[in-house]
């Protein structure tokens, strides 16, 4: 084979000149057969991040499609009720007039029942507008959320990937907004980036798990025409890839280092992201003083150092994300989180602990249970996990008592998504940014109508 380069050309000035394959008609032949439909509102940003080509390929330009041929396209995606509409724009909510684009979008869905579900790319400076196109989405019953790209929070890293223009704050003040309407949030973050260490991968997922805020990573790969792979960027932070082009280690972390940021993350993921101990961390870092991620990570040096004298815990962080169930049931593996915990940080199972672990329990689906349920409590979890979110979120509060401190309580569970009768080996969400497993409860994190779909046989 030989490698051939066409010659160099500007980027089109006008792109409406391209032709639109929805509008044309070239894919009405697929009639309902499709679950997602790809358009763009606009072409380019104004970012040049290291790890992406998509600042430098435009050179800081954005260049926006008729307003009128982007809603004709929605409507097209509408009337052939397409589930999920994916907005490819780099920075969807840049324009005021992706508002307009928002509304448009609901008012097709009240009309056809489609689509169910939007996937965008919002700004990297983020604005209100963010939170009134979600809030938009959310009304008109559309899956969807903010997503919070800041990749990580480490400002060495941010600045070998030239990305220190963004600032941590804007997304600070964007979650603010988001508890303030109610509205479902999440940010995505990115494994093994030029200058990131365990510590700062670490770093990054307490800073948002202090925050209430969904997490998602990835791992960072090398794309072809980034600034990323400049052969002296390359040089500068000592990167090696693999035969995919993800990168496996750099002059900030070896190959080991990463395994173990990986690790982390999946166990993270389950124990957060799906809920499976989203109250016990909490309770354990707010009574206990012990930072989720370092429990997290205990939980990754148990099952890597002794796998046999944890099997729940080991089959947990080996096997969860395929299976998303423990055998056994969950009774079985809070008795081993409480052994371990006694273990590798002293702390005593004790009412207050007991509670915590229930109330874990009582939000996770199994089958068979009948809704909604009322559960009495040792302790008065819910009214201890909102005085403790409030003092997160307003520094200076007075001390909050601890657990066992608590009078008698209870725990109101639902179920409206029928979560207790899914099979989670054969169902999946098609946008992953939100997880849906735990069931909902007042002290539950935001989230939009879930989607499942059958997983492909």
């Amino acid at each position: 084979t030989q490698l051939v380069r066409t010659a160099d050309r500007p980027p089109r000035r006008q792109v409406d000149e391209l032709p639109s394959p929805y509008l044309n008609g070239d894919f009405d032949h697929y009639g309902g057969q499709v679950i997602a439909a790809i358009l763009e509102t606009n072409r380019g940003c104004p970012f040049k991040c290291t790890f992406c080509d998509w600042g430098s390929a435009t050179a800081q330009k954005i260049r926006s499609f008729d307003l009128e041929r982007v809603k004709a396209e929605i409507d097209w995606i509408g009337r052939r009720r397409i589930r999920v509409l994916w907005i490819a724009d780099a920075n969807f909510g840049i324009f005021h007039r992706d508002i307009e684009i928002a509304r448009h979008v609901a008012e097709t869905k009240a009309r056809h029942g489609y689509p169910r579900e939007v996937v965008v790319n919002y700004p990297k400076n983020a604005t209100d507008k963010i939170a009134e196109i979600v809030k938009i989405f959310a009304a008109a019953g559309i899956c969807g959320q903010g997503i919070i790209s800041i990749q990580t929070t480490d400002p060495g890293t941010l600045a070998a990937i030239r990305r220190d223009n963004i600032k941590t704050r804007k997304y600070d003040e964007l979650g603010e907004i988001f508890r303030r309407e109610n509205l479902p949030l999440s940010t995505d973050l990115m494994i093994g980036l030029p200058g990131a260490t365990v510590k700062s991968f670490k770093a990054d997922l307490q800073y948002y798990f202090d925050d209430d805020v969904g997490v998602k990573a990835y791992r960072t790969q090398l794309l072809p025409n980034s600034p990323m792979a400049d052969p002296a960027y390359l040089q500068a932070f000592d990167i090696r890839v693999d035969d995919r082009q993800f990168l496996v280690s750099t002059s900030s972390y070896t190959e080991a280092d990463l395994a173990q940021m990986l690790a982390i993350w999946s166990a993270f993921d389950i124990a957060d992201g799906y809920a499976v101990l989203r109250y016990v961390l909490r309770y354990l870092q707010w009574d206990h003083g012990i930072a989720a991620t370092e429990f997290v990570h205990a939980l990754v040096r148990q099952v890597q150092e002794d796998p046999a004298r944890h099997p729940g815990i080991t089959w947990l962080l080996r096997h969860f994300h395929e299976q998303r169930m423990v055998p056994g049931g969950w009774g079985p593996l809070y008795a081993e989180i409480g052994r371990l915990a006694a273990e590798r940080f002293g702390v005593v199972v004790d009412s207050g602990f007991a509670t915590a672990l229930q109330v874990n329990e009582l939000l996770l689906p199994r089958q068979g249970r009948h809704f909604p349920q009322t559960h009495a409590l040792a302790h008065d979890f819910v009214g201890y996990f909102e005085r403790h979110r409030h003092r997160h979120r307003h520094a200076g509060d007075a001390a909050s008592p601890r657990l066992a401190e608590f009078p008698p309580g209870e725990l109101v569970v639902s179920d409206p998504h029928r979560m207790c009768e899914l099979d989670f080996r054969d169902v999946e969400q098609y946008d992953n940014h939100q997880v849906f497993f735990d069931l909902p409860a007042s002290i539950a994190r935001r989230r939009s109508a879930p989607n499942f779909v059958r997983k492909p046989a």
